[in-house]
C-alpha cells in the first residue's frame, strides 16, 4: 500500500512539475462548499455559566478552483477562486453565509456560595463567513491546518507538489452573548470565532468529485474538542 501512495505521489509530482514548466492551468467544475462545526459539554452548575452545546454551518456556494502559479499584486499564488459557476475570473477572498443551528447554555454559577441563575443577553444565528487564499510564501508558516497530514505528504513528494492551503475565518461577534445574576454590572461574555486553514485535495477537485471531510478541532468556548466538517458538493448542471 505504501508502495502504491508512493508512486501516485510521483505521478501527481511530474503532473504539477509539467504544468509549471508550460504555465498551463486548470480549473475545477463548480463546487458549493459547506463548513460544519458541532461541540457539547456537559453542565456543572457550579462552573457555569459556559456554552454546553454549539452547532453551525457555513456555506460558500458556486465557487470553482483553479490551480498554477498567479499573482495577486506581488504575491505568488500556486491557485485561486473563481466566484460564479461559469466564471474564471480569479479572486482571492470570497464571503458566504453562516448560520448557528443550535446553541445551549450552563444556566447557574455559584455566587457568595448560592446557585444564581445565568442567561443568554443575545442569540442571533447569522454571520458570514470568509474564505481567503492563503499566498505561498505564507503557507510554511501556518500551524492550523487540520488535514496537515495530507499537506505534509504533498510537500514531501519525490518532486514537491505546491500546496494549495485556504484559510476559512468564521467570526462570530453580535452572535452569542450570556451573563448571570452575579456578574459585575451584568457584564457580558460571548462565543468565540473560529479560524482554520485546509489543503485542498486538488486531484479530486478538478475531477468534479464529491469529498467530505472530518476533523476534531478545538474552540476557545469548549474544554473538549469538537468536530469540523469540510464538505465540497458538485454543483448539479456543471
Amino acid at each position: 500500500m505504501k508502495r502504491i501512495a508512493f508512486l501516485i505521489l510521483l505521478l501527481l509530482s511530474l503532473a504539477v512539475q509539467g504544468e509549471a514548466q508550460d504555465g498551463s492551468r486548470k480549473i475545477s467544475p463548480a463546487y458549493h462548499l459547506y463548513i460544519g462545526f458541532t461541540a457539547a459539554a456537559a453542565c456543572v452548575p457550579e462552573d457555569g455559566p459556559y456554552l454546553t452545546k454549539l452547532s453551525l454551518d457555513a456555506a460558500f456556494r458556486d465557487l470553482r478552483f483553479g490551480f498554477g502559479r498567479k499573482k495577486a499584486g506581488p504575491e505568488p499564488m500556486s491557485w485561486w477562486l473563481a466566484s460564479g459557476p461559469k466564471s474564471t475570473l480569479p479572486v482571492y477572498v470570497v464571503f458566504g453565509e453562516g448560520t448557528i443551528t443550535a446553541h445551549e447554555l450552563c444556566p447557574h454559577t455559584r455566587c457568595d456560595g448560592k446557585i444564581v441563575k445565568a442567561w443568554f443577553t443575545a442569540e442571533n444565528d447569522s454571520f458570514s463567513g470568509v474564505l481567503a487564499v492563503v499566498a505561498d510564501s505564507d503557507v510554511a508558516g501556518r500551524d492550523d491546518i487540520v488535514n496537515q497530514e495530507t499537506s505534509e505528504n504533498l510537500e514531501d513528494a519525490v518532486v514537491p507538489i505546491p500546496r494549495c492551503i485556504f484559510e476559512c475565518k468564521l467570526p462570530l461577534m453580535e452572535t452569542l452573548a450570556w451573563t448571570d445574576d452575579c456578574a459585575v454590572r451584568q457584564q457580558e461574555s460571548s462565543v468565540g470565532g473560529m479560524e482554520f486553514c485546509f489543503a485542498l485535495p486538488a486531484a479530486d477537485l478538478l475531477q468534479g468529485k464529491p469529498l467530505t471531510f472530518e476533523f476534531p478541532f478545538r474552540h476557545d468556548d469548549f474544554a473538549e474538542p469538537g468536530t469540523l466538517t469540510v464538505r465540497f458538493i458538485p454543483v448539479k448542471g456543471n
